[in-house]
């Protein structure tokens, strides 16, 4: 392939990897400036209903959080086998993954800082909920109060669960992709040399 188109293609893939971060980044502070608000607002008006709301928000935001990570590790694997493996010249990514330790550090302390902040509010929210529902005779008398309580909890507990995900280290992950793409890359060498011996047996 023409060194220039390569070139090209690279720097596109690399302009998505950093899109995504900031992606992150942007969903991460939408997240915590709601769940801060809410949980606010709950204590103030003094409404458990309320303060349980930051859980399926929380849910949803670990939840795209996953799928955006998921998408940047695509690319990144992407790029280590079909391009920097084919030009030793362009080889951020491979480097970045076989330095591992440094980086790969530094991301998994970013990412246990975003659940962190997560666990936090949560922990917040189910309490104060807990504390002013438990205070509350309609709640104390209606068995539905507390199956609320239960499910938001759950909620809550989905939620770190797959938050675990995020805040492990890339390079296990990245080990998962680099094997689905060289394994694509090796049929796809398989079928040109077929099609190349059946164009020449023609």
């Amino acid at each position: 392939m023409n060194h220039d188109l390569v070139l090209a293609e690279y720097n596109s893939l690399r302009g998505e990897i950093l899109q995504i971060n900031q992606q992150i980044k942007h969903l991460f502070q939408i997240t915590m400036t709601a769940v801060l608000a809410i949980l606010a607002w709950g204590i103030s008006a003094k409404d458990w209903i309320i303060l349980l709301t930051p859980a399926p928000i929380m849910l949803v935001s670990v939840l795209m959080m996953l799928s955006e990570m998921e998408s940047m590790f695509r690319i990144a694997t992407y790029i280590m086998v079909f391009i920097e493996s084919e030009h030793p010249e362009l080889n951020w990514e491979t480097r970045i993954q076989h330095a591992g330790g440094e980086r790969g550090r530094a991301e998994k302390y970013n990412n246990v800082a975003i659940m962190v902040s997560y666990l936090a509010s949560a922990v917040v929210s189910l309490y104060m909920s807990y504390s002013i529902a438990t205070n509350s005779s309609p709640v104390k008398d209606d068995a539905s109060g507390w199956v609320v309580l239960a499910v938001a909890a759950g909620t809550v507990a989905l939620a770190l669960l797959a938050g675990w995900r995020i805040a492990r280290n890339r390079v296990g992950v990245e080990d998962v992709h680099v094997k689905v793409w060289e394994t694509v890359k090796h049929r796809e060498k398989h079928a040109l040399r077929d099609a190349a011996e059946h164009a020449g047996d023609s």
